[in-house]
């Protein structure tokens, strides 16, 4: 059986902890270490379960800590429920003053954060600039909490997941990406410049937030990642290459996209640029003309060198036209096509709807964050995986 270690900070929503873990020893071997403020809200005495739980009492009282930290090298993974507000922060400022701290600073599985608190609290700019820090490195990924009704009595957002919702995204964290593991992945996000003189270019406006998400849940599945970066408004933790225009997109991707097996193109690139441009910068005049042409379309162009990769492209409507986006599809040689809306520009939500170009089908995601779509994208294109090798094998016996 796979191992979790259930990290429980003290908050109001610890006291839904004892069901999280009746319904994870369903599946899993599951430790408990608590931090030193959970007897607050917690009385593990009355936990009838079958399970280790953890306390910086009762290591110091009865065991050597080191026995148990040593220990901490075996989870499959590691889950903070609830993340509080002060472990965050004492988190990411490297403090390790009980055990459940010690525990994760000695901690190398995948950890699944899932913060409740305050709204306030949370959209505190120093919990922000916490979780920041926390993403930086590849093995923490961050749930964000829902909307809901608070223990202050008032409608925000800081509600804890509940056990079944964290339960259900468990049980299948181990799943839906079998398929993509130590898949060597190359992402571009991001908006390109196009200048007309040394100051002055067009651009749009992305934000760079949707392949952000990309990014962080792409980080569950592989330490093969290749980033190619125009303008965000976002930090991209571990970006490795950084681009400004569409030419320089292309150069920079074209032999990272030889070494790939799966290929994102999530930039917002420019459709055209000035015919021509002016090395100075002229004065300002009442009336400007430019004329402007079609930029390099960085997807196309690599889509004509497509080998074995599987091509996953963005597509940007004001209506979701499937029989343009097919066009588009084929005309691209991509596998598959996420089609969005003009509103998701800039915006921390998403509405998409997924083309499959081998099934024809159309997976349809409604409206939600950007984090929840992305995890959505990966299952799909973890999916289109999974049919491909079906029928890899089905071949192969028929010959």
């Amino acid at each position: 059986m796979k191992k979790i270690n259930l990290i429980i900070t003290a908050g109001i929503a610890a006291t839904k902890a004892k069901a999280l873990v009746t319904l994870l020893q369903g599946t899993f071997i599951v430790n408990v270490y608590a931090s030193e403020d959970v007897k607050h809200f917690v009385d593990f005495n009355t936990w009838e379960l079958p399970t280790q739980i953890f306390s910086t009492k009762k290591i110091l009282s009865a065991h050597t800590t080191g026995e148990h930290i040593s220990a901490n090298t075996e989870p499959n993974l590691t889950i903070v429920y609830p993340a509080t507000y002060d472990f965050i922060n004492k988190i990411a400022h490297g403090e390790a003053d009980d055990l459940a701290s010690l525990v994760l600073a000695a901690n190398d599985s995948k950890t699944l954060w899932f913060p409740a608190m305050n709204e306030k609290m949370y959209l505190n700019p120093i919990l922000q600039k916490s979780k920041a820090t926390l993403l930086q490195n590849k093995q923490n990924l961050w749930l964000e909490p829902k909307y809901g009704r608070l223990a202050s009595g008032i409608e925000g957002l800081g509600r804890a997941w509940e056990p079944n919702e964290v339960d259900t995204y468990v049980q299948s964290f181990f799943t839906q990406f079998d398929h993509l593991t130590n898949k060597k992945v190359l992402i571009n996000l991001g908006r390109t410049r196009a200048y007309l003189d040394p100051v002055r270019y067009l651009t749009n406006g992305s934000s760079g937030i949707m392949g952000a998400e990309l990014i962080k849940w792409a980080h569950v599945f592989t330490d093969y990642l290749e980033i190619v970066q125009g303008d965000v408004d976002v930090m991209i933790p571990n970006t490795t290459h950084q681009v400004v225009t569409n030419q320089e997109m292309l150069t920079t991707m074209k032999p990272l996209y030889q070494e790939c097996e799966i290929a994102i193109f999530c930039a917002a690139l420019n459709d055209y640029e000035p015919k021509q441009y002016s090395a100075d910068k002229g004065d300002k005049q009442s009336e400007l003309v430019v004329a402007l042409q079609q930029s390099v379309d960085v997807a196309q162009e690599l889509g004509e060198l497509k080998d074995k990769q599987i091509n996953v492209i963005f597509s940007l409507q004001d209506e979701f036209d499937l029989t343009k986006a097919r066009r588009k599809m084929f005309n691209k040689n991509a596998d598959l096509l996420i089609l969005n809306l003009k509103a998701a520009m800039g915006s921390t939500k998403n509405a998409i709807q997924i083309l499959n170009r081998k099934t024809d089908d159309v997976v349809v995601i409604d409206e939600s964050n950007k984090s929840e779509v992305a995890q959505k994208i990966w299952a799909t294109i973890n999916q289109y995986l999974s049919l491909e090798q079906s029928c890899c094998t089905i071949a192969r016996r028929k010959t």
